[in-house]
């Protein structure tokens, strides 16, 4: 814990504002919350003042003491929110989750400029856990080892802040590799007419896959979208594109 430089004389208190004081004797250290001006005492030693940390209804803080022990600051089940100041021998958890957004872009609460891969790395320090997404651009191959290009969208949610914070520093991070992996698996097994024929079927399945992997974690896959896929290589991709034309105009001469 940091301290101020400066030698106290008197702290104004207010709801917005405590001062963290610490015995020069003891060394014990005391949270002074009471509205008013505080005048440290002669063996009283001022650490440092504290904000309130607001935590709205659908987030959760996570606090740490120096023992190691975790603490959750959540909204109330009414969705009024709660705030609270933190407490001696503590400290805010800030992790670090991946992101395709730079830091300076999720500070300005700006959009990742086209980039589809979790290539930074963001500070967390109040838990989301409404429903998220994640932008994904993966390189799959098919069992006639055509090399395939898939854009989508990962819907996702925290829902067991405590497990996610004993398993993972990285809950994002994981659901986007993990889908990654399920989804490599998914089209290694099926051939490029097999994948073309029964796209949704297979992609549906690979994001229905059950296991612990996101159970674990304490976060849920709600649903994986492949909104647009090509062949990596331009030949391939020009042929892939005459087959898909092709398969469109059959279907068009068989309705009429």
């Amino acid at each position: 814990m940091g301290r101020f430089a400066q030698v106290f004389e008197a702290v104004d208190i207010d709801d917005e504002t405590a001062v963290l004081v610490q015995s020069k004797e003891t060394g014990q250290q005391r949270l002074i919350q009471e509205k008013g001006t505080f005048c440290p005492g002669a063996h009283d030693e001022i650490c440092e003042l504290r904000k309130l940390i607001r935590v709205d209804p659908h987030e959760v803080a996570i606090v740490q003491d120096n023992t190691g022990l975790y603490t959750f600051q959540g909204g109330s089940a009414a969705g009024t929110g709660t705030a609270f100041f933190l407490p001696p021998h503590a400290e805010l958890v800030t992790m670090y989750w991946g992101s395709a957004a730079s830091p300076d872009e999720v500070a300005n609460k700006q959009l990742a400029k086209g980039s589809k891969t979790v290539n930074f790395k963001v500070p967390v320090t109040k838990i989301d856990t409404c429903s998220q997404y994640a932008f994904f651009e993966y390189n799959v191959r098919t069992s006639d080892n055509v090399e395939l290009v898939l854009e989508g969208t990962i819907f996702w949610q925290v829902v067991d802040v405590p497990k996610m914070i004993q398993t993972t520093g990285d809950p994002k991070g994981d659901v986007w590799f993990h889908a990654r992996s399920v989804m490599i698996q998914a089209v290694s097994r099926v051939s490029l007419e097999v994948f073309m024929a029964e796209f949704n079927e297979i992609v549906n399945k690979a994001s229905e896959v059950e296991d612990t992997f996101y159970s674990d974690r304490g976060v849920k896959m709600h649903a994986l979208e492949v909104t647009r896929y090509a062949c990596a290589d331009g030949t391939t991709s020009a042929v892939l594109q005459e087959i898909i034309a092709e398969t469109i105009n059959r279907i068009n001469r068989m309705q009429k």
